[in-house]
């Protein structure tokens, strides 16, 4: 408010003195009263401008979580492995029903989950996967399990089995020996960090990988023998159509928890699978179940059929699905 002057006029009576300065009070005081009451009347205003954005803000639903890339010839890492997490919080889980006694002689497959975990759609992938109490196997960057052990933490809690898929996607193959060694150290300790319990399993990005890469991994490496190629078609619809149609007794199924479209298929791939007979298990339950025992460094694409199947039940072919030459792509 601009600063006022009350000049006292010059007067000669002393009566008349008195009133002019009683009356320059009032108007100072009056002049104070009325800047005291806007400044009131401001912070108030102020007040309830923040109170209803904060309660638009409650009532708007959180924008739609952007897909990560990562293509099967090329990833950007700092892209893929550097997203903030945009949820936080607890989770209901439902109540898992006991876990079925298994001999070998069902219809088995394997969900396998590539590149997490991702902040938002992993969780919501646990979710799902508790909902119909189905297993998976999630093959996590070292990176990203270091960056949200929380989640590494519950998919263990929960059943699933945690493999290595390297610490940050790299191509390792070209890597020299001692950065492949410690490629697998700093991934396998990421894990363990996580779970306390040492990968058994390991899944070399793009599936590349070659005797010095079969000859130092301190697991056996998981490749599969569904690929509906998620990465590239972001479309639950072809997703599920592409795994469904390729379902074998004794596959491995090729998914990635990063992208939303998959998460969405996932449960339309259970449904499905389930009324066709399937029963899903871990990768290390399947070859287990099948008489089985996973040698660090051999390349498993699927495990065999179950000794007697049913003979109209299409299956695979009877061999322990091993790769030991050069990767398939």
């Amino acid at each position: 408010m601009p600063k006022r002057n009350f000049r006292i006029p010059e007067v000669h009576d002393e009566s008349t003195l008195t009133r002019e300065i009683a009356a320059t009070r009032r108007r100072l005081h009056f002049h104070h009263r009325a800047a005291l009451t806007i400044v009131i009347l401001g912070a108030v205003l102020i007040s309830l401008f923040n109170v209803m954005a904060l309660a638009t803000s409650i009532g708007q639903n959180p924008p739609d979580e952007e897909d990560t890339p990562c293509a099967l010839t090329s990833c950007d890492t700092d892209q893929l492995f550097d997203i903030d997490d945009a949820i936080s919080g607890d989770h209901t889980v439902p109540e898992t029903p006991p876990t079925p006694i298994l001999d070998g002689t069902e219809k088995l497959i394997a969900l396998t989950f590539d590149d997490g975990p991702h902040g938002i759609l992993t969780p919501r992938l646990l979710d799902h996967l508790a909902e119909a109490n189905v297993p998976a196997t999630f093959f996590v960057l070292g990176t990203n399990a270091a960056a949200r052990p929380d989640i590494v933490t519950r998919a263990h809690a929960e059943g699933h089995e945690i493999g290595s898929h390297s610490f940050r996607h790299s191509q390792l193959p070209r890597l020299s020996l001692a950065a492949l060694r410690a490629d697998f150290a700093a991934t396998d300790a990421a894990i363990v960090a996580a779970t306390t319990v040492a990968p058994a399993v390991f899944r070399p990005p793009y599936g590349l990988h070659n005797a010095t890469v079969r000859n130092n991994s301190p697991q056996a490496l998981i490749l599969w023998s569904i690929d509906p190629r998620d990465w590239a078609d972001r479309d639950a619809h072809i997703v599920y159509n592409r795994v469904v149609d390729q379902a074998r007794d004794g596959a491995i199924i090729l998914l990635h928890d990063i992208h939303a479209s998959t998460v969405e298929a996932v449960p339309w791939i259970i449904t499905s699978l389930k009324t066709r007979g399937f029963t899903f298990v871990t990768v290390s339950q399947l070859f287990e179940l099948r008489g089985i025992t996973l040698e660090p460094g051999r390349a498993y694409l699927h495990a065999p059929p179950a000794p007697a199947p049913d003979p109209e039940i299409e299956t695979l072919p009877t061999d322990p699905g091993l790769l030991d030459g050069d990767p398939l792509h």
